[in-house]
């Protein structure tokens, strides 16, 4: 994949969200071009959500900010919200796949086998901003960004001890709780957070749990060698109370389907992730790697006539590793950013009917590696024109 932009210094793409007419674009983004760069000189297609932007919408979660973004808007599965699913540029996979490349602090966490992201993950409060990249230039980051890649940057450590607490309650018997907190460590800091929400839901058979834990640290900026690592743990515990004929929706909106009683989806994750940047004289060297961990156990029924359906249950495990090492170089008045990544997963999956769980009807495993190299050259060639130049190239090998 090729990519070629060039932009006038003054007249580059900028969005500015929510609601304010003026854009800044001083702003700087990373994930227009893997650098931090101001968006007056980025040539990508680029909104950048900042934290006084987040805290002035009423967002409950990650999709209610991101549903202010041109070009991207959420469905939801249960009228709740509590199950969003992206539609990015008229790319939409109902719930089964998804289109857009979801990162934390730049590491990807897009589901190994399906490509979702469970975009409840991160709780709003601990984000810092969001990037969000749409249009060709989300080629370069490969083969899960083809509607786009949004970025979430969470917030650093406070620099002294301190600790936030919120809680919220609201209507269909939901209620919210989160706690963020810092302090030093050695040379570096020592940060954390944790949120959990539940919710009846607004059709019965509806409730959901959402419950994340982080902690993290990470080595001063202005260190020669800076560290960081993280723990990521996260579970979500969702019924699903199935579609409604249009008739039974129109006379009782909030029941469920008696068809899909028994639905419902648990699903937990463990990531692992490390990693350093060395600052050179013209540059810097990053390197990160990542390890994740997922069960999921779900009953799905699937309607073959009006009335009636096949229920199975599912059980799945999937295995991860990831790992990028990018370097960010001057050269004379261009600036080159290259890097490689590699990615390997594993999963298994089962399916047995309720009544008899021991008896296996289906199975199967799988595995994906990708290698991937890219590169992009930025270049000032007069003026107020700047021009970029890009390229990836992934191999694949499916197991």
């Amino acid at each position: 994949m090729l990519l070629v932009l060039a932009t006038g210094a003054a007249t580059g793409q900028s969005d500015t969200v929510p609601t304010s007419p003026r854009y800044r674009l001083d702003d700087m983004n990373v994930v227009g071009h893997r650098s931090a760069l101001a968006i007056r000189e980025s040539a990508a297609s680029v909104t950048v959500i900042d934290r006084e932007s987040i805290a002035s919408v009423p967002a409950r979660i990650v999709a209610d900010v991101l549903a202010f973004v041109p070009g991207i808007t959420f469905l939801e599965r249960d009228g709740s919200g509590q199950l969003p699913m992206p539609v990015v540029r008229g790319f939409f996979g109902g719930g089964e796949t998804e289109y857009v490349l979801l990162a934390i602090d730049g590491v990807p966490v897009n589901d190994l086998r399906s490509g979702t992201a469970e975009w409840t993950r991160v709780p709003v409060d601990a984000i810092e901003r969001i990037e969000v990249l749409r249009g060709g230039a989300s080629a370069v980051y490969g083969d899960a960004a083809i509607g786009g890649v949004v970025n979430l940057v969470t917030r650093p450590p406070a620099g002294a001890p301190r600790l936030r607490v919120r809680a919220e309650a609201g209507a269909w018997g939901e209620l919210r709780a989160h706690a963020s907190g810092s302090a030093g460590v050695g040379r570096g800091e020592l940060s954390f957070r944790t949120s959990v929400s539940e919710m009846d839901g607004y059709r019965r058979h509806g409730e959901a749990t959402d419950a994340a834990a982080a902690v993290s640290y990470r080595d001063p900026v202005e260190r020669p060698i800076g560290f960081r690592a993280g723990l990521t743990l996260h579970r979500i515990d969702r019924q699903e109370p199935g579609p409604l004929p249009l008739a039974a929706a129109a006379s009782d909106p909030r029941r469920s389907d008696p068809l899909y009683e028994e639905d419902d989806r648990r699903r937990d994750v463990g990531e692992l992730s490390a990693g350093f940047t060395a600052r050179l004289r013209r540059g810097r060297i990053d390197a990160d790697f990542a390890a994740r961990l997922v069960e999921e156990t779900a009953t799905r029924t699937l309607e073959l006539a009006p009335g009636f359906g096949d229920t199975q249950d599912l059980g799945e495990d999937a295995r991860g590793l990831w790992s990028r090492v990018q370097g960010d170089l001057a050269i004379g008045a261009s600036s080159l950013i290259a890097g490689v990544e590699a990615d390997r997963g594993t999963y298994d999956s089962r399916y047995t009917a309720p009544a008899t769980p021991e008896i296996p009807i289906a199975g199967g495993d799988g595995g994906r590696t990708k290698l991937g190299a890219y590169a992009e050259v930025h270049r000032p060639i007069g003026g107020r024109l700047n021009l970029f130049l890009g390229a990836r190239f992934d191999r694949l090998w499916l197991d």
